[in-house]
């Protein structure tokens, strides 16, 4: 568990009655960047595997290759649900703090990267590749904890708009909520390096006609971009050597 969460979950009064309750909640909210990646398809790529060795396997590339990645930049998974991984980035509490926010859209940008680079390593494996979508929202959530678990849990709108735009990106892309996209507005450089664009609206109960955007690096970043993070992670998801840097189409960064 977070320190932050942690702290805010044993210093604050629970609204639980009971000390036998299933989960309880803390009595302060925070308010921080939700991410959740997605797999697309996974019934129809799952039935194609084997058996259950591989199907273990084929997980454990998955959802260890995107933690791997979310943790380098600050972030902490929350849970896996179904071919989901959602985590959130403590340090985006401070509206304020333009690295963390900076941090947020590296972190979606290398998982769009890199799924060259986990396909690799699943063919490796004799394994199907995938594809993915990553959605980004900032707001307001709430804190939970459970009595069978030693991991807490996040509840509340942003949440769930978050999972409700995610199906609006494209294969292995990004979008965000337009609650995160006034945020980053408000850091020049950020405007700078990153290109957003509009891309409809999501009903999502009391906000009707939310927006959604997706996010890319600025050609102007892109022209002069040295390639670092790419080998790096190039290096952490352990490719064999077969399997050089074109192959991590370093354009699309």
């Amino acid at each position: 568990m977070h320190k932050l969460i942690e702290k805010l979950l044993v210093d604050s009064d629970s609204d639980s009655d009971s000390d036998s309750d299933e989960i309880s909640f803390s009595s302060e909210s925070l308010s921080c960047c939700i991410c959740i990646v997605d797999m697309i398809n996974s019934t129809a790529i799952t039935s194609r595997i084997g058996n259950s060795k591989m199907m273990r396997k084929f997980y454990s590339i998955y959802i260890n290759s995107i933690a791997s990645i979310a943790k380098k930049y600050d972030a902490s998974i929350l849970k896996n649900v179904g071919d989901s991984v959602m985590f959130y980035f403590p340090h985006t509490s401070n509206s304020n703090d333009e690295d963390a926010f900076n941090k947020v859209l590296e972190c979606g940008n290398v998982m769009k990267t890199l799924h060259n680079s986990i396909n690799a390593k699943m063919n490796k494996e004799l394994l199907p590749s995938i594809k993915y979508r990553v959605s980004i929202d900032y707001g307001k959530v709430e804190i939970a904890k459970s009595i069978s678990s030693t991991t807490c849990d996040l509840f509340g709108p942003t949440v769930n708009i978050c999972a409700k735009i995610n199906s609006k990106a494209q294969s292995n892309g990004i979008v965000i909520g337009s609650d995160f996209y006034i945020v980053l507005k408000s850091f020049p450089h950020l405007k700078k390096n990153y290109e957003f664009k509009h891309i409809g609206e999501c009903s999502a109960g009391i906000k009707q006609s939310y927006p959604v955007y997706t996010v890319n690096k600025s050609k102007a970043v892109q022209a002069n971009m040295i390639n670092r993070n790419v080998k790096q992670w190039y290096n952490l998801l352990l490719i064999n050597s077969k399997y050089d840097m074109l192959s991590l189409n370093i354009n699309n960064v």
